[in-house]
């Protein structure tokens, strides 16, 4: 590959004067137009690596998310990344599957590559990542979590309330005449956040004076449609609820799939409820009832309070933990 000493030779001219025509700097303008034609025509093209590290800053924002399959931050990372384009960060994109070690791992790429800050969304064990999420915190690097703040850090964090976004959605599960209504979460994948809508489900429950039995809710697998199906036959089959609320889309298309396949009218003999109301929520049939992440409100605020902290590092400024409230959205499934 050349270098930009390939490009002073050619030119013969100083590194220090191919640098100053990269960076707009003052250049006699004969020289200018003889090292552009020359760049021109060799394809060179500058190493951003070398200029991060006379930087200490690579001029690019950190994004990483759990699992970039889930719609759901497929949607996130597209406004992240429209938005701070604009700003002139590209993004380094980093994926983590809710596996401790892949979010160590990617915690320290980003500080290799001297990412300008972090987007993250709240790992669900952060306790492994301490360490490194302490050092962030020293040498001033900003980070913003997309999901709940996490205990005894102080970083910012853009969430949605969970809790009560499941809670009117069963409360209106409860006044269609709902009685028997079962919790299908992962177990893998945010659990914390599933616990959370659980305990939504709970509320409202109780305040019908209503309980959830144990048995009834069921945390198994990841968020996804293949085990959606395969614990929502088995609830069905075991428990016959006349509702059953998922804590994520992907698991409620499966539980429609698994009530297909055993012949379960949805939402006449059940009634069946996700979470994000990512795309698929308005394609399947029967078209899904599910509570709405704000995720273009959490993305953009992240997005805003990162840059921010990026342009405005020695400004003082107090840790935001915000909580957006969800959308519940009535479509056929219930």
């Amino acid at each position: 590959m050349m270098t930009i000493h390939d490009i002073a030779k050619a030119a013969q001219v100083s590194s220090a004067t191919i640098s100053r025509v990269l960076n707009g700097g003052s250049v006699h303008p004969k020289t200018r137009a003889r090292v552009e034609k020359i760049i021109r025509e060799t394809g060179y093209i500058p190493d951003s690596r070398a200029a991060s590290l006379k930087s200490k800053d690579a001029g690019k924002v950190g994004v990483i998310v759990s699992d970039i399959q889930n719609p759901n931050y497929t949607e996130t990372v597209k406004i992240i990344h429209n938005f701070l384009k604009e700003k002139g960060y590209p993004i380094l994109l980093g994926c983590t599957y809710n596996e401790a070690g892949e979010e160590y791992d990617n915690l320290q790429m980003m500080r290799r590559e001297r990412v300008s800050g972090v987007i993250l969304c709240t790992p669900e064990n952060p306790a492994g990542l301490l360490p490194v999420l302490e050092e962030i915190k020293r040498i001033k690097m900003p980070l913003v979590f997309m999901g709940p703040p996490v205990p005894g850090l102080d970083f910012d964090s853009v969430s949605v309330n969970n809790k009560s976004g499941v809670s009117r959605l069963a409360e209106y599960l409860i006044r269609t005449g709902r009685k028997k209504i079962a919790f299908l979460g992962s177990g893998l994948s945010g659990l914390e956040i599933m616990r959370e809508r659980f305990a939504g489900l709970q509320d409202a429950a109780e305040k019908a004076g209503m309980r959830i039995p144990d048995e009834m809710a069921v945390f198994k697998g990841i968020n996804s449609i293949e085990d959606g199906e395969v614990w929502g036959e088995k609830i069905l089959l075991d428990h016959k609820p006349d509702a059953i609320v998922c804590g994520g889309d992907l698991l409620a298309v499966g539980v429609i799939k698994a009530a297909e396949k055993l012949g379960i009218k949805v939402p006449t003999e059940t009634a069946i409820t996700g979470f994000d109301d990512i795309y698929l929520s308005s394609l399947i049939k029967p078209k899904l009832t599910t509570v709405a992440q704000p995720v273009r409100k959490i993305a953009e605020t992240a997005c805003e309070i990162l840059f921010r902290k990026i342009k405005n590092p020695d400004e003082e400024q107090p840790v935001r933990n915000l909580m957006l409230e969800p959308d519940i959205i009535i479509r056929e499934s219930a």
